[in-house]
């Protein structure tokens, strides 16, 4: 039973890790879009 409880385990961690890894690409983008964005105000805006 160990086994089985271990495995499930692993699997666990390891999914968990690939949701941390998703989530902070999602950040890595949202912060790249956000700063697209800016780029883009300030060229329907010039000075």
């Amino acid at each position: 039973m160990t086994e089985l409880t271990n495995l499930a385990s692993g699997q666990s961690n390891e999914a968990t890790q690939q949701w941390a890894s998703a989530r902070r690409e999602e950040v890595e983008y949202q912060k790249k879009i956000e700063s697209l964005n800016c780029s883009v105000e300030a060229i329907d805006k010039p000075e």
